[in-house]
C-alpha cells in the first residue's frame, strides 16, 4: 500500500515537474516573436512554424498594391498583400500572403456591406504562388500590380516572418475601413522598424495607398516594379502603334511640303533670273525708260511668286495689299 503511495506521489511529482516545460514549449510555438525578443532562438520542437519559415524562405520581402476593383466594394479602395522574394526561385513562384474576409458568396448585399463595415467577418491569411494573384489580379480582373521592396536586414525579415505567423493564428476580425489587410501589414511593419510609427486605427481610415504614402515617407522603399494588367498591356501596344502611325504620317505630310517649298523656290529663282536677265539686257542709257519699266514688271511677277509660297504655309493669309 505504502509503495503505491510512492508510486502515485512520484507521478504526480514528475507530471508538476514536466508540465510547465510542455507549456513554455507550447508558448514558445504559439507566440514565437514574443520569445525571440526575450533571446530565445531555438525553435526546432516547432513543426508548424518550422514549416510556415520554410515556406516564406526569401531574400527580401515586398509589399503588392493591387489597384482598385470597382465590382467589388471591399476592394475599391485597392489591395496589399506580401510577397516572399527568393532568388532561387522565378519571381511567379515566390510566396505571397495575404488577408482578406471570410465571406461566403450566399451572403446578401446588405449583410456584406454593413458587416463589412461592423466587423462581422472573419479575416483569414491565405497562403499561395505569386502567379495565383497574376491570373486573379492582371488577367481576370485587369488590375495593375505594384511591388514595393521593403528595406529590412535580415534579422528584421526573421521578425517580420514570427509576427506575421502569429498573427495567422490569431482570430481576427476584418474591418473595411481600418484593421483591413493594410492595417495588418503596416501594424507588423511598426513593430518590425522603430521609423515606421504607429496607427490609431480608430480615428484613421486606413487604405492601402495610406500604408504605401507612410512607408515611403518614414522610411522608403528598396525598389518597385510594375506588372501591367491585360487591359494596360493592350492600351500601351495600342497607343504605341497610334504614335508610330501618327508619326509616320507627320513624316509624309513634312516630305510633301518639303516636295512643295523646293518647286515654288525653284519658280522664284527662275521669276528673279529673269529680272536679273532683264536688268542686265536692257541696263543702258538708251534704254533706260524700258528698264524702269521692264523692272517693275518683274517686281510684280516675283511679289506674285512670293505671296504664293507664303499663303500655302499659312491658310489664314488674305490677298496682297
Amino acid at each position: 500500500m505504502k509503495l503505491m503511495f510512492r508510486l502515485v506521489y512520484f507521478l504526480i511529482f514528475l507530471w508538476a515537474s514536466i508540465w510547465p516545460m510542455v507549456l513554455r514549449a507550447n508558448d514558445v510555438c504559439q507566440d514565437p516573436a514574443k520569445f525571440y525578443m526575450q533571446g530565445q532562438n531555438d525553435f526546432s520542437k516547432c513543426a508548424d512554424l518550422n514549416r510556415w519559415l520554410s515556406q516564406t524562405s526569401s531574400d527580401s520581402i515586398s509589399v503588392v498594391y493591387a489597384s482598385a476593383y470597382t465590382s467589388n466594394p471591399a476592394s475599391a479602395f485597392g489591395h496589399l498583400f506580401l510577397k516572399f522574394n527568393n532568388s532561387k526561385n522565378a519571381d511567379y513562384l515566390n510566396i505571397i500572403v495575404g488577408y482578406a474576409a471570410n465571406i461566403k458568396t450566399e451572403e446578401s448585399a446588405l449583410k456584406y456591406i454593413f458587416g463589412g463595415f461592423g466587423g462581422a467577418f472573419a479575416g483569414l491569411y491565405n497562403v499561395g504562388p505569386f502567379y495565383s494573384k497574376i491570373e486573379e489580379y492582371n488577367n481576370m480582373e485587369n488590375r495593375d500590380l505594384w511591388s514595393y521592396e521593403l528595406d529590412l536586414n535580415s534579422e528584421q525579415q526573421y521578425y517580420f516572418k514570427l509576427l506575421l505567423y502569429e498573427a495567422s493564428k490569431a482570430q481576427n476580425k476584418y474591418y473595411f475601413l481600418n484593421r483591413n489587410c493594410a492595417y495588418k501589414i503596416y501594424e507588423i511593419l511598426s513593430k518590425v522598424n522603430s521609423k515606421i510609427k504607429k496607427i490609431n486605427f480608430l480615428t484613421t481610415k486606413v487604405s492601402p495607398l495610406y500604408v504605401l504614402r507612410n512607408i515611403q515617407l518614414q522610411n522608403g522603399f528598396k525598389s518597385h516594379k510594375f506588372y501591367p494588367s491585360l487591359k494596360s498591356q493592350y492600351l500601351t501596344e495600342a497607343a504605341q502603334v497610334s504614335d508610330l502611325m501618327e508619326r509616320n504620317n507627320l513624316k509624309a505630310d513634312l516630305q510633301i511640303s518639303i516636295q512643295d517649298l523646293k518647286k515654288q523656290s525653284t519658280q522664284f529663282l527662275k521669276a528673279k533670273a529673269i529680272k536679273s536677265e532683264f536688268l542686265n539686257k536692257y541696263n543702258s542709257d538708251r534704254y533706260k525708260t524700258d528698264s524702269l519699266l521692264l523692272t517693275e514688271i518683274s517686281n510684280r511677277e516675283i511679289h506674285a511668286t512670293e505671296f504664293k509660297i507664303n499663303q500655302q504655309r499659312d491658310p489664314i493669309l488674305s490677298n496682297p495689299e
